[in-house]
């Protein structure tokens, strides 16, 4: 993680070209500046252990991205709505990076690089070109903290709906609860929404160019409600 400089200061060599042409020879990759300079906390997920934790790896499954860079350490980016901001500096804080949060195409964005963390995240079905290639790690997170990194997944890629009709004459409105994303998560997701907590086992459909599960029963969104919020903080 050392600059090239300080490398070379360490083993008497007086510029960083020498250190970069000794590497090149033995193969080893010289990243550029990018992220040089970034605090950040690399280890945050090399164990998940806090609510916070679990929470925003489950943020991260939904709407995180890695990008991969030959010369430079991975960046791990988030991208939210200008109403979720607060979300955005809650990361921030948790990750201990001063990096600033920044807007982008009307949202807010905030990003870090590290390969050390890029790579913990890969054993929870974070990495680059995830679409559809996505897992549900929940077997590698305590079960006491499942339903905060529920909670995160579903702040990024869940609905609360209120359907409005009219009979005889009696407005009533039906709510619906769901989640998208590729066919796999979903599926492995209401297997264990169903194990756990006995809601009805939704169909995973196809919707809008990618998948869904939907539930509408009042009994199943209650208990969904009480599973993802009971403990939050």
């Amino acid at each position: 993680g050392a600059s090239l400089k300080n490398v070379g200061k360490r083993f008497g060599y007086g510029s960083e070209n020498s250190v970069s042409k000794i590497f090149a020879k033995n193969g080893f990759p010289v990243r550029s500046k990018a992220g040089v300079g970034d605090s950040v906390r690399h280890d945050y997920f090399s164990c998940i252990d806090t609510e916070e934790k679990a929470y925003i790896l489950g943020l991260l499954l939904a709407d995180g991205n890695i990008t991969e860079r030959k010369s430079s350490q991975k960046s791990i980016k988030l991208e939210l709505q200008k109403e979720d901001l607060p979300t955005l500096e809650l990361v921030r804080s948790e990750f201990q990076t001063k990096n600033k949060i920044t807007a982008s195409r009307g949202n807010y964005r905030i990003s870090v690089h590290s390969d050390v963390m890029a790579g913990d995240l890969r054993k929870y079905s974070v990495f680059p070109r995830k679409t559809g290639m996505k897992f549900l790690p929940i077997e590698e997170i305590p079960h006491t903290l499942q339903s905060h990194f529920v909670r995160g997944f579903f702040d990024g890629n869940g609905w609360v709906t209120n359907t409005y009709h009219t009979l005889r004459g009696k407005r009533y409105y039906a709510t619906s609860v769901g989640f998208s994303d590729g066919y796999r998560i979903l599926d492995e997701l209401r297997n264990y929404l169903e194990s756990i907590l006995g809601v009805y086992h939704v169909k995973v459909c196809r919707s809008r160019g990618c998948f869904e599960i939907t539930y509408g029963s009042r009994k199943d969104i209650a208990t969904l409600r009480d599973f993802l919020y009971s403990n939050a903080t």
